[in-house]
């Protein structure tokens, strides 16, 4: 809520993490007069109720802007300030859910299809309290003075219409009556309700948007950062921005969780430095008798316990899986595998394992998809996230009962079709199957034979452009879609704008965009800064690693010659870990890098250098990313880069676009899909 900013919201000013007591303690603004009515005493003026009324509705809608609903919409959350404005607070009930069928909130502002147990959307609840609120403001107290549930359950499932007082405002009484319709299909909701008579000329002197005046597009540069440090502070931590999505950030989460604690893959790191650690590329693969023993033993003691559960194979190196697991069939409801370099399932035989409803190897090796794994006839979630598959097989359809299936961060590039031409996501149980951070170009063939099935997927703009083609198609299939693909600004500028962790990008979403040339922040200090050319970075990292190789040779030693190897061995990854951005393959790919430096304070050198770059590479024609990542740059940095970013749009545009618009265009632009 810090960063959804309106006149009609309470401020979140900070949020202290007490680590000692184990308390968050969240500031927040003051509201000195406090709720705009207290239940039981008299009505307010006719005139206070339209104006306070009006200040939460603008406020409402600017939450529903965002994708977020507040659910718990009442006079006590509605708070008056000294000027006399009223302010929406308490988010604690406040989301990005849009459908439930449960009383959430306070019972006394629920509507009817809550208390029906009807599916219903947030615009919804907080329609019809915000109509309460009116009501309680206007007659000083609720429609129903019950202090029973089921007497207030009876009273909103009967379909007499609530009683509205004859002093009140006409058009406030035309107002609540159709806001407070007990029937939903003829009920006025927010939207409708800012248009009403009742708040006209009121809502039009004190809410229009006023247009910004045209500013020159030839401004100065010191004037022009002036300006857009000020604008800019709306971009700060833009991730939060994202409402809606949180399977899509918690796959995000893992991935960098990923990068950070494993080996990168096999195309993101200099192979010869990997022979210069020692004993890395020899022992690591290797299975010996202490990790069979290790197993065996893990096993026979989840064996012995006797009781139905989840049995944990991690960090343990093992490329095959031992026949002595299906010993465990009769007890595995869930099989985890993790961090074992698994290149396949070997000779176990799923078919005994009759109780496994959860499979999961992940972060493992695999190269294929493991065919075997099928043959568990109640197998419902399949997880293969983090290996090397290059595709889907049509069997996949033969496997009756699977729900999901995870193949995120895997190889595949086309999902086709079974031999009878249906997908082969298109199983009679399926309803979910993740597909993030694969090179993938096109849907999955025939995608209308699948029936209630979500896919997540990365938005690359070519899957955009086909999901949007076939749209109008009657099919069942619902698409979130992972924002992680950098944003154009605009359609005929290559200026890309990408504001997610920087470890999250790799040559596939490049490659996609057809760039060649990057600006990244200075995230490490022993990154060189300025432009420097690909080649030249390949070299500097490679130096950098060899450096890193000489410092921990010997702990990585020392490492490896426990008794049982392990993933979290040392190993170059690990000494010096680099994003893919900096991997060889990306450095053979791109033209050049232009490094920002990390400054407490704004400097025109800085401005002017990256302002050039970018200009010399538009002038080109050549496509630039832009990686702003709010969480690691300084508030300093991000707003250099929105300032250069404003001025060469502004002049790649012809001065066709004002610089307020532009800066609102940018900061938007970092906010994605969701925002």
């Amino acid at each position: 809520m810090k960063f959804v900013s309106h006149p009609n919201l309470i401020k979140l000013k900070e949020v202290i993490d007490d680590v000692e007591s184990h308390k968050v303690y969240v500031i927040m603004e003051y509201c000195a007069k406090g709720p705009v009515h207290v239940h039981g005493e008299p009505p307010l003026p006719p005139e206070k109720v339209r104006k306070y009324g009006c200040d939460i509705l603008s406020g409402l809608l600017q939450l529903h802007a965002q994708y977020l609903y507040h659910w718990d919409i009442k006079p006590a959350n509605c708070l008056v300030d000294d000027n006399d404005v009223a302010k929406i607070a308490d988010f604690g009930a406040c989301g990005s859910s849009t459908r439930t069928c449960k009383v959430g909130g306070t019972p006394a502002y629920s509507c009817p299809e809550q208390f029906a147990g009807t599916h219903i959307g947030g615009h919804v609840a907080d329609s019809w309290a915000f109509a309460m609120t009116l009501y309680q403001m206007s007659h000083g107290t609720l429609a129903y003075s019950t202090t029973s549930i089921s007497s207030l359950r009876d009273s909103m499932l009967d379909p007499t219409p609530l009683p509205i007082q004859e002093g009140v405002e006409p058009e406030l009484k035309d107002l609540l009556r159709r806001m407070l319709n007990k029937d939903m299909s003829q009920r006025m909701m927010l939207h409708d309700a800012m248009k009403h008579s009742y708040f006209s000329g009121y809502v039009t002197q004190s809410y229009t948007t006023v247009e910004p005046s045209n500013e020159s597009a030839e401004c100065i540069t010191e004037d022009l950062y002036a300006r857009a440090q000020q604008a800019v502070l709306r971009g700060k931590r833009v991730g939060d921005f994202f409402h809606g999505v949180q399977f899509v950030r918690r796959i995000r989460r893992m991935m960098v969780r990923h990068i950070n604690t494993h080996d990168v893959d096999d195309d993101d790191f200099f192979p010869e430095l990997r022979e210069a650690s020692s004993l890395e590329s020899t022992q690591r693969l290797v299975t010996n008798e202490a990790d069979i023993h290790e197993v065996h033993k893990i096993v026979s003691s989840f064996v012995g316990d006797a009781v139905k559960g989840a049995l944990r194979i991690d960090g343990i190196l093992m490329t095959t899986l031992h026949s002595f697991v299906a010993e465990a069939a009769p007890l595995v409801s869930k099989l985890c595998c993790s961090n074992n370099k698994l290149t396949c399932v070997g000779t176990v035989d799923f078919s005994k394992f009759q109780h496994l409803r959860v499979l999961q190897i992940c972060e493992n090796s695999l190269r294929q998809f493991p065919l075997d794994v099928l043959h568990a006839p109640r197998l419902q979630f399949l997880d293969l996230s983090h290996n090397h598959i290059k595709d889907i097989p049509p069997a996949l359809t033969c496997a009756r009962e699977l729900q999901t299936l995870c193949m995120n961060h895997n190889q595949v590039a086309y999902v086709g079709c079974n031999e009878c031409g249906a997908s082969v996501l298109s199983g009679e149980s399926m309803q979910k199957v993740v597909l993030t951070a694969n090179p993938l170009r096109h849907l999955p063939a025939e995608i209308t034979s699948c029936s209630k099935l979500e896919l997540i997927l990365d938005d690359d703009p070519s899957l955009l452009e086909e999901w949007y083609a076939s749209i109008n198609q009657s099919t069942s299939v619902s698409i979130t879609w992972n924002d992680i693909y950098p944003c154009r600004v605009y359609p005929e500028v290559p200026l890309f704008v990408a504001s997610k962790s920087i470890k999250l990008y790799n040559l596939t979403i490049l490659e996609a965009l057809g760039t060649r040339n990057v600006v990244l922040t200075q995230f490490e200090s022993w990154l060189p800064t300025g432009e420097v050319n690909s080649a030249a970075m390949e070299e500097h990292v490679r130096r950098r690693q060899k450096e890193s190789v000489r410092v921990n040779g010997n702990d990585s030693e020392c490492e490896i010659r426990s008794p049982v190897v392990r993933k979290t061995a040392m190993n170059v990854g690990d000494c010096l870990p680099i994003p893919n951005i900096l991997s060889k393959s990306v450095c053979r790919f791109l033209h050049s890098y232009f490094i920002l430096e990390e400054k407490t304070s704004y400097t025109v050198s800085a401005y002017g250098a990256l302002k050039n770059y970018l200009t010399t590479c538009l002038g080109r024609n050549e496509s630039v990313v832009v990686f702003l990542d709010e969480r690691r740059d300084s508030q300093n940095t991000r707003d250099t880069i929105v300032a250069v970013l404003c001025e060469v749009l502004m002049a790649a545009k012809g001065g066709k676009r004002t610089l307020s618009g532009c800066i609102s265009d940018v900061v938007d632009a970092t906010r994605g899909l969701y925002a």
